[in-house]
């Protein structure tokens, strides 16, 4: 059994202001469902559930059956220009799928409860789209009425499908249609002559008949907002061809009806309500009496009050129950009682009871039953009726006690705007501006609000840091009704300012796994841009638990000030912010005196009486919050050789709301240790705002300021030195331990791809860590599939098939591996760039092995956890970068399946001796360290690879003076050289280097792209266009003696081609698979090869940032791209030997606003929701260009957005 339900509630004015924002509210406020009248949305509530159970079970059970489900269709429309755009294709076949399922013509089905939302084109589409289905069925005409429950009560919005199935299924049982409501004329665009269906317009119901005897079948659908649909087809319930039906007659047999409820109150409530149910609605029909009894014994839970009335007709339960509600006394038949009050009782019958029970309702004795039960002892109902089952009737429910629930005042109250005449939501934010894809709040900034008039920076009126956060607090509190208790991982990435316009700034909530992610934002010159981005994460029961810091939370303020002797006093303070740029207004003139050390500072802060008037209508009020932030800036002056700097706030780790703050109250400060990095001037402080008696308010941790130095710009909209640094990445081998314990009892079936030398025979004995296994089962590779012994397979690694049936032929043994070690290249050191057929014969064993065997797991072991290790040999002066590649694959699978644990592990070891084998079944066993793909072992100590934030100070041949080496007039080979990147660089380098351009590509040019190579020519340098494919080696020989033919030389290459053929893994064939890995792979190499004796100053390699987080649907792009990370650092070692010249870098690109494919805002505003990431302007892209060819990095990832996401 499964109950199903769903609520509509409408408890809060914020949805209906939302709908009135959007103006798709109904002038007339009525649901006009295929009227001509339709014009606009009509909100509804409802809540509504239902239990279902298989047919035959409820029929065994005499349930009270509404209907019976004949069958479902559930799709989606896919992509669209718009989530509400309805799809008329989709309709069609969900619709013809459902009736499929039901096994039915849709000619039975004489009633559709149709979705009708009372749109033009909703409504339009799908009559068409039921239309299209019937047809395919019948030619008739006329027969199929077609209706909507939000006509009568609007859209239920979440509940909107079951409201519709609640009115089918009671139309089915009253056999009634009931009229359409508000229903004048036809919308003209919908077509009902000809075709199947006609609208109940005559203003009454109409009785639904089958004519034949037959039972009647009804269609439900239902869409949601995003492009689902469903429908469903019920068909009335008859028990073997007939109705069912019951004896009207009353027999003359006494019957015992049974109430219970938790008081006495409810008990008359719940006796008030059944008589009014019997007079009118059951008194007349054919409900038997016995039917009655039996439901409120069996079907009913007892509580301690009870009444037991014992009748023998309808009439006369009615008569008595009037005389309980009368407090009448001595009424016969009629027993009160109270199961507590007699604990003697209040247990369950025993056997001889029960049997004497049973006798006494077999003797007509059911006084003496009826007074048991009043007073306590639990009957088995179910056993007396054993042989004698009655019919599950329908009966008012539970009478609940009634609670009034107001919301909070302080929750609903708005506050007005006298400037704009709206009510406010908050002082920082004005409206809820949400759409169905995003939350999002608005504040419209005049520049008069004291906030802005009392914070002038740089002669510019700036919003306070810390505005954003209350924005951004009051938001998350509007959107979910739910204190925000923390914020996190703050970035101010640049500042709002306004001058002469106003500004409008909205606040956008995105939900990510553990935390609400949120970002500030304008639409400065038509762009959106984002001035901070970080985490919300609400209040739980016990505030306590986030508190994110441990130990002493009290403070004593007399001793901070004996550690603090230096003084300052208000004047002297915001003296000096005026001396640097900072001009505060009386609203923020709040520090009376800092006492300091250098180290630590304590400021007393008390609210400015010109602002005190609004201070409850925040929680972090802008001028007591900036006192604190001004106090640590002061601390920032206090350091000698950076006290020509101003400091401003780019970053802020956790802010934790612990009570409300004070008007009056004290910042305490703390220097974090070590926290000048560098030159950069960056500086970190912890804060904690704390009462008078020493209480803390708020925390703060690991504020970070950063001085602005001469040049730096300061307007609205300009994005900070500080955050720009977050764009570049680069791996790190971190040495980590390997966590967790070796499953040594569950590792089940370990399924080895060895390579036929027996090796792991030899080692089993020698503790290698296959000792426990249940079952080893070795496969090897050769010709064909053939199972050579017991647990020993051989399959060809080029087919599929061989994979497949390698499982099933398991899985038929009850054989099913959830540990597999990979080991066929191991060892295989192949020269990538000569022995080109060992190369692809590494590549089949490789990477195409765990292609073709992840997709056979997918189909036979789609739902089980499956941990799989792939083992290699490499070193850093032996690099495997087809080897390497595997981790891409394993990345992107990760994601497709979350279920699946894919690793790879390279050694640095000769032999795959029993050591080696030791590590990888450790490895393979492990129970931690899912989040660890790529692991290297050095000797005994264990590394895992992953993307740090790269300090370019450091880099290896880095010289601070950005010379990039690149050459007026400089000769560059451009592979992919039409494609978005290609000819985005190809125009860089014209119109700044004049420069002389190969580019290549696979097809001929088109008009557009010719176009587009003359407006590069034009920007200033030379163009020269060769059709060539890459992956052909011929080809690319051929591009080098023609450039240099025309050119005389090549300066540099950039390797920009490649194809992208998204799929699952599972849905992905080889050829494809191929066809993308193979400009990455061949193409690379083929390049390499042909440019190995040129003079260059550059090789790079244009990858993609999914080789270092994986994409969905990207297994075969991840690989490749990992493959020319791991190449760069190959070439690299060749140019040290000198065996290449110029040096090798892979960047990985993120997507581009240009370049490639272009995002729309809605698709870039998924992007940074889902992962922290925006996509990348070409400016910043060429600069990122730049700064990876100085740094000395042969592998530079390009990420731009929040890097603690």
């Amino acid at each position: 059994m499964a109950f199903v339900g769903s609520a509509n509630l409408l408890l809060s004015p914020l949805h209906y202001l939302w709908l009135c924002e959007l103006g798709v509210l109904s002038p007339t406020g009525r649901c006009h469902t295929l009227g001509a009248d339709a014009d606009g949305y009509v909100p509804g509530e409802g809540v509504a559930s239902l239990l279902l159970k298989p047919l035959q079970k409820a029929i065994q059970d005499n349930d009270n059956i509404h209907a019976v489900i004949k069958g479902t269709s559930v799709n989606h429309g896919g992509r669209a220009g718009s989530p509400t755009a309805p799809r008329t294709k989709q309709q069609t076949e969900v619709f013809v799928n459902a009736w499929k399922a039901a096994n039915i013509n849709p000619e039975n089905i004489t009633y559709l409860e149709a979705h009708g939302t009372g749109t033009e084109v909703g409504d339009q589409v799908e009559v068409k789209a039921l239309r299209n289905a019937f047809k395919q069925f019948t030619k008739k005409t006329g027969f199929c009425c077609i209706g909507s429950a939000k006509a009568h009560i609007g859209h239920t919005e979440g509940a909107a499908g079951i409201t519709g199935v609640m009115k089918a299924i009671l139309s089915l049982k009253n056999r009634t249609i009931p009229a359409m409501p508000n229903f004048e004329n036809l919308n003209p665009s919908i077509k009902l002559d000809d075709s199947p269906f006609f609208i109940n317009s005559n203003r009454k119901p109409q009785k639904w008949e089958d004519g034949d005897g037959n039972p009647l079948f009804v269609g439900i659908n239902s869409f949601g907002v995003g492009g689902a649909y469903a429908h469903v087809v019920l068909e009335e319930f008859k028990m073997n061809g007939a109705e069912i039906t019951c004896n009207n007659i009353d027999s003359d047999k006494d019957e015992i009806i049974l109430f219970s409820a938790k008081t006495e109150e409810q008990l008359k409530n719940s006796a008030k309500r059944f008589k009014n149910y019997i007079e009118e609605t059951i008194r007349s029909d054919n409900t038997n009496l016995r039917d009655i009894a039996y439901t409120l014994q069996v079907g009913r839970e007892f509580f301690q009050e009870r009444l037991a009335v014992i009748v023998k007709s309808k009439d006369e339960l009615v008569r008595k129950l009037g005389g309980f509600l009368d407090n009448k006394e001595g009424v016969v038949g009629l027993l009160r009682g109270n199961s507590r009050k007699n604990k003697d009782l209040n247990t369950h019958s025993s056997a001889e009871q029960e049997s004497s029970v049973i006798t006494s309702m077999q003797t007509g004795q059911l006084i003496e039953v009826a007074n048991l039960w009043v007073n306590g002892l639990r009957i088995n109902w179910q056993e007396i009726y054993k042989n004698d089952v009655g019919q599950r009737i329908s009966l008012p429910t539970y009478p609940f006690a009634k609670e009034r629930c107001w919301a909070s005042s302080s929750e609903v109250t708005g506050e007005t705007s006298a400037s704009e005449g709206i009510a406010r939501l908050h002082p920082l934010i004005d409206s809820n501006v949400s759409t169905l894809e995003e939350q999002k709040f608005r504040k419209t900034l005049h520049g008069n609000e004291f906030y802005l008039k009392d914070h002038i920076v740089m002669n510019y009126r700036v919003l306070p840091g810390i505005a954003y956060l209350e924005m951004v607090r009051a938001a998350g509190r509007i959107a979910k009704g739910i204190q925000v208790k923390l914020i996190r991982n703050i970035i101010w990435a640049s500042p709002i300012s306004v001058k002469e316009k106003r500004e409008d700034v909205y606040i956008g909530l995105y939900p990510n796994k553990d935390t609400v992610g949120y970002e500030v934002s304008t639409n400065g010159g038509g762009e959106k841009v984002i001035h901070s981005q970080g985490g919300i994460i609400y209040e739980t029961e016990d505030d306590r638990q986030t508190n994110s810091q441990v130990g002493k939370l009290e403070f004593d303020i007399d001793e901070i000030k004996a550690r603090c002797p230096e003084i300052k006093k208000k004047e002297e303070i915001y003296a000096l912010f005026k001396s640097k740029g900072i001009r505060y207004g009386p609203g923020f003139i709040c520090i009376e005196e800092i006492h300091g050390n250098g180290r630590e500072a304590l400021s007393r802060i008390c609210l400015p009486e010109e602002v005190s008037g609004g201070f409850k209508d925040y929680v972090l009020h802008p001028s007591v919050m900036d006192g604190a932030f001004q106090t640590a800036i002061s601390i920032a002056e206090d350091v000698q050789t950076l006290q020509k700097d101003l400091y401003l706030p780019f970053a802020l780790g956790e802010l934790n709301i612990k009570r409300s703050l004070t008007e009056n109250c004290y910042a305490y400060v703390t220097s974090v240790k070590g926290n000048i990095r560098g030159n950069t001037g960056i500086k970190k402080f912890n804060i904690s705002i704390i009462d008078e008696d020493g209480n803390v308010l708020v925390q703060m941790k690991d504020f970070s300021v950063r001085a602005l130095r001469r040049g730096d710009g300061y307007r609205s909209g300009e994005r900070s030195s500080a955050f720009r640094d977050s764009l570049y990445f680069h791996p790190a081998w971190d040495m980590v331990n390997l966590e967790g314990t070796t499953d040594k009892d569950g590792t089940g079936t370990i399924l080895i791809f060895d390579q036929g030398e027996e090796v792991f025979y030899k080692k089993k004995e020698k503790s290698c860590g296959l000792e426990n296994a249940e079952e080893v089962i070795h496969v090897i590779p050769g010709l064909e599939y053939r199972e050579l012994s017991k647990n020993v397979y051989q399959i060809n690694p080029e087919v599929q098939t061989d994979y497949e049936r390698l499982l099933e032929d398991l899985n038929q043994k009850k054989l099913r591996p959830i540990h597999i070690l990979h080991v066929w290249n191991y060892l295989q050191e192949i020269n990538a760039l000569i022995q080109r057929g060992d190369f692809e014969k590494c590549l089949k064993r490789g990477i195409y092995s765990i292609f073709y065997l992840s997709k056979a797991i997918m189909r036979f072991q789609s739902n089980e956890k499956i941990k799989l290790l792939y083992l290699f040999h490499n070193s850093k002066k032996v690099i495997s970068p087809q080897d390497v590649a595997v981790a891409g694959l394993a990345r992107s699978i990760k994601l497709e399946n979350p279920v699946y644990d894919y690793k790879t592990v390279e050694l640095d070891r000769g032999e795959l001796d029993a050591g080696v084998l030791r590590i990888a079944m450790k490895e393979l066993l492990s129970t931690s360290n899912k989040d660890q793909t790529e692991i290297r072992y050095e000797g005994n100590r264990r590394f895992v690879r992953r993307v740090v934030a790269l300090d370019i100070g450091k880099g290896r041949s880095y010289n601070g003076e950005m010379q990039v080496s690149l050459k007026q007039n400089g000769v560059y080979l451009i592979t992919g050289g039409t494609g978005g990147l290609g000819l985005i660089f190809a125009r860089y380098l014209s119109s700044r280097y004049n420069a002389r351009l190969v580019l290549t590509g696979r097809r001929e040019l088109s008009e557009r792209q010719c176009k587009r190579i003359r407006e590069v020519e034009e920007s200033g340098g030379e163009v020269l266009y060769i059709q060539a494919d890459v992956c052909k080696l011929s080809d690319m020989e051929r591009v080098v003696t023609r450039t240099k033919d025309r050119f005389q030389r090549i300066d540099g290459v950039i390797h920009s081609a490649g194809v992208i053929k998204d799929s699952f893994i599972l849905k992905k064939d080889s050829l494809s698979f191929e066809e993308v890995l193979s400009p990455k792979v061949y193409g690379l190499i083929n390049l390499d090869w042909v440019t190995r004796n040129e003079n260059l100053t550059f090789f790079v390699m244009f990858s993609s940032i999914v080789s270092v987080i994986g994409n969905i649907g990207q297994s075969d792009y991840a690989s490749g791209n990992r493959f020319m990370d791991s190449y760069a650092g190959l070439r690299e070692v060749l140019r040290e030997a000198g065996k290449r010249n110029g040096i090798s870098v892979s960047i990985n690109w993120p997507l581009w606003k240009e370049g490639g494919m272009t995002l729309n805002e809605e698709t870039e505003r998924s992007l940074l929701n889902k992962s922290g990431m925006r996509a990348l302007n070409t400016e910043e892209g060429i600069k990122a260009f730049e700064m990876a060819l100085v740094t000395g990095e042969h592998q530079f990832v390009v990420i731009d957005g929040d890097k603690k996401r």
